[in-house]
């Protein structure tokens, strides 16, 4: 159960350092937003071709960049969420092994662990999903 709770404990750690980077770049990308279209209309009048090109690649590095990001996001909740579901099926297996006084004990700690670990899962799924609209 250290495991689970410790594991746990991380992935909180990350999901709320993740809101706190983006809640932070939020207001420099918009920032940046304006100082690049402002480079696009002094650019628009001096080269077009030239232009169109940059931006393109501007576009498709900040494209790839996007999916890069999404795909890593992707596979650390997959292998948090695996490790989560055998860690806690290993130890409802333990629990049921237990005699009757010492499964009470554990019991209420596991099933707060469980819920805790079900609305972590919950939320990451919510956060990918709606990273992808």
């Amino acid at each position: 159960m250290v495991e689970l709770h410790d594991l746990l404990d991380q992935w909180k750690e990350k999901i709320e350092n993740r809101a706190h980077i983006m809640r932070d770049e939020a207001p420099m990308k918009s920032h940046m937003a304006v100082v690049h279209e402002q480079g696009e209309v002094e650019n628009n009048r001096a080269q077009p071709d030239v232009k169109i090109k940059s931006h393109f690649e501007e576009k498709m590095t900040t494209i790839e960049s996007y999916w890069e990001d999404l795909n890593e996001q992707m596979e650390n909740g997959y292998k948090n969420t695996r490790l989560t579901i055998s860690l806690l099926r290993r130890i409802e297996g333990l629990l049921e092994k237990l005699a009757g006084s010492a499964r009470d004990k554990l019991e209420a700690r596991f099933c707060g662990l469980r819920a805790e670990a079900e609305t972590l899962m919950e939320n990451l799924l919510i956060q990918l999903v709606s990273s992808t609209c």
